[in-house]
C-alpha cells in the first residue's frame, strides 16, 4: 500500500515540478535519520530487538547486564589491574 501511495505521490509531484520529488524524499531521509538519533526510538529498538529475537537476545541481554553490573562493582583502580 505505502509503495503504490509513494508512486502515485511521485507521478503527481513530478507532473508540477522536477525538484519536489528528490526534495520529498530527502525531507524523509532527514526526518528518519533525527528520530534514529533520539534515546526513544533507541529504547522502542531495543524492545522490539528483545521481543523478535528470542531466546538469543534474552541472553545477550542477560549476560551484557551482568558485564556493566560487574564493571559498576570495581572501582577504576580495579579496573586497570
Amino acid at each position: 500500500m505505502f509503495l503504490i501511495g509513494w508512486w502515485k505521490l511521485r507521478k503527481w509531484l513530478q507532473a508540477h515540478s522536477k525538484l519536489l520529488t528528490p526534495i520529498l524524499s530527502l525531507s524523509f531521509a532527514l526526518l528518519i535519520a533525527w528520530f534514529v538519533t533520539h534515546d526513544q526510538f533507541t529504547l522502542a529498538y531495543g524492545n522490539f530487538r528483545t521481543l523478535v529475537g528470542g531466546k538469543e537476545e534474552a541472553s545477550r541481554v542477560t549476560i551484557s547486564h551482568q558485564v556493566f553490573a560487574a564493571y559498576r562493582r570495581h572501582s577504576s583502580t580495579q579496573l586497570q589491574k
